[in-house]
């Protein structure tokens, strides 16, 4: 019984280290002045991206869509980044090729949940001015 407790144990922490250790993959964006606005800078001086002319909704709350006004890809770090990606993608064409996987059915805008739950699943670079900038979405949640 103590052998089968402890090869469990010894189990499940072998899979949670394992599951630490996956990596996100990284997406790399060309940063568009006629797609995306510099919103504002907060006190720490972090960018905070916004679409400049998308109106966006969310379906968040189940069936109610709801405006959205709060979606922004908001700078993780004060660090920039010299890369070398294999590919950087326009962020407008990357989102109008995957219309069923970012764009509400009823309304056919951009879905701000969507979008945010995609995005968690990568590591997103916005290049500017030479510098590859770390970015997160953060979108409301409040109703």
């Amino acid at each position: 019984m103590k052998n089968t407790y402890i090869t469990l144990v010894i189990l499940l922490f072998t899979i949670n280290g394992w599951s630490q250790k996956l990596t996100k993959d990284t997406l790399f964006f060309k940063y568009n002045c006629n797609y995306i606005s510099v919103e504002k800078k907060n006190i720490d001086n972090y960018h905070f991206f916004k679409f400049k002319k998308e109106e966006l909704v969310t379906s968040a709350f189940g069936k109610r869509i709801k405006r959205e006004n709060l979606f922004y890809f908001v700078q993780r770090t004060n660090m920039t980044y010299n890369l070398k990606p294999k590919k950087i993608y326009s962020l407008k064409k990357f989102l109008k090729k995957r219309p069923d996987t970012f764009r509400d059915k009823s309304t056919n805008k951009y879905d701000a949940y969507k979008l945010m739950l995609y995005f968690d699943k990568f590591v997103v670079f916005f290049l500017k001015d030479k510098k590859f900038i770390k970015v997160k979405v953060l979108a409301s949640v409040s109703e």
